[in-house]
Order: structure tokens, then C-alpha cells, then sequence
């Protein structure tokens, strides 16, 4: 809607009524609260998601990299920059420093190795096992440094990096733990979660 001036009428919260946003953009914090037509048990671990519980896991961890909305561009996210090698049958990502997990530890490349070896171990049982099948290793070079080695050169590997499998899970917490109770990188942590109820998120400052 619009007021009689002809600037946008402020945006109101209808449980409290307070102002959202108006003329002079959005306002910073506030609540979404989101129902959805299942239980939110058993899907937190991003190896093992798949549809709509994909959306909370982004919330939680983050990839390596991310495609941009118009789906022209890469944008670096956990990675800051990658290069080929081998004419292509490698790829070399320099990672992001400073990035801490939601317990505290720093992101180091050891969480990219253990990210992905589950994710190609059979017994695991990750529906990304098929798109990342042409990883034949995965080395850290350093604490910030890593590299993929491939079954044949590929031009568009980075991009296969922002696949929702793909969120980087920290090496020191167990499989159990990433799924019951999971600590990433990203923009959001959980505050409260009851099973088969309710999941509260916070901002991760």
C-alpha cells in the first residue's frame, strides 16, 4: 500500500504492531516464524538432506562457495578463491581465516576433508555420493589450504561446490552430534530445539 504522499506505508508486525520498516528501509532484527507440515527430526545433517529441510541447513552451515541468485557467478563463501591445476584435474581452494564454528573452534581445512569423505563413503549413504563421485582424493595442503583431485579434468567442479550436500560439518563432532545437535559456520545458531516441535534459531553475532 501506499500513503497519501506517495511513500510506502510502514510494514507492521501483527503480534506486537510494531514498525517493521518504512521509508527508510527494513529493520534490523525482528522474528520469522515459519510452520511446515512435518516434524523437524533427522535432517540437520547436510550429507543426508535433501528438499525442504535443505533451507534450515543453510541457516546452520555454510559451502564453500555459492551461486550468486541469477545463477551467473560464483560467490565465495567458506572458500575466498580456487584455482585449477593438472589442466583442470585438480582444484585448489584457499579458505576463508578467522571463521569459527558455533562452539567456538576454528574452520580449518580438515573440515572440508572430513565434509566430504563422508559425504563418499558408501556406507554413509548421501544422496551427494553421485554428484561427487569424481573426487578421487582430497588433500589439505595446509590449515587453509585445499585440494581436490579428480577422476578427469572438469571446468565446472567449483560450481558443483555449492551443492546443499556440500555444507561444510566440523571434524571434531560426531555424526550423531551433526544431526542432533548441529554447530556450523553460518548466519544462524540453535538456540532451542524440541524434538518433534519447534526449533528456535538465533543470530550467530
Amino acid at each position: 500500500t501506499e500513503t497519501t504522499a506517495g511513500t510506502p506505508a510502514p510494514v507492521t508486525d501483527p503480534a506486537s504492531g510494531g514498525e517493521l520498516a518504512g521509508s527508510d528501509g527494513p529493520r534490523r532484527g525482528g522474528w520469522l516464524r515459519w510452520g511446515y507440515e512435518r516434524t523437524p527430526d533427522g535432517f540437520f545433517d547436510p550429507a543426508l538432506a535433501s528438499a525442504m529441510p535443505m533451507t534450515f541447513n543453510k541457516w546452520v552451515y555454510e559451502a564453500l562457495v555459492h551461486i550468486d541468485p541469477g545463477f551467473s557467478e560464483l560467490i565465495p563463501r567458506l572458500a575466498v578463491s580456487w584455482r585449477p591445476e593438472e589442466e583442470g584435474k585438480a582444484w585448489v581452494f584457499d579458505l576463508r581465516q578467522g571463521v569459527r564454528f558455533h562452539h567456538g573452534r576454528e574452520f580449518v581445512a580438515d573440515d572440508v576433508v572430513h565434509t566430504f569423505e563422508r559425504i563418499l563413503d558408501p556406507e554413509f549413504g548421501s544422496p551427494g555420493l553421485s554428484v561427487f563421485s569424481n573426487i578421487t582424493e582430497i588433500e589439505p595442503l595446509d590449515d587453509h589450504t585445499v585440494r581436490f583431485r579428480l577422476d578427469a579434468a572438469n571446468a565446472d567442479f567449483p560450481t558443483s561446490l555449492a551443492n546443499s550436500q556440500a555444507l561444510i560439518v566440523p571434524h571434531d563432532l560426531t555424526d550423531e552430534q551433526i544431526n542432533g545437535e548441529p554447530r556450523g559456520t553460518g548466519p544462524f545458531t540453535i538456540d532451542r530445539y524440541i524434538s518433534a516441535d519447534r526449533i528456535t534459531f538465533e543470530r550467530n553475532d
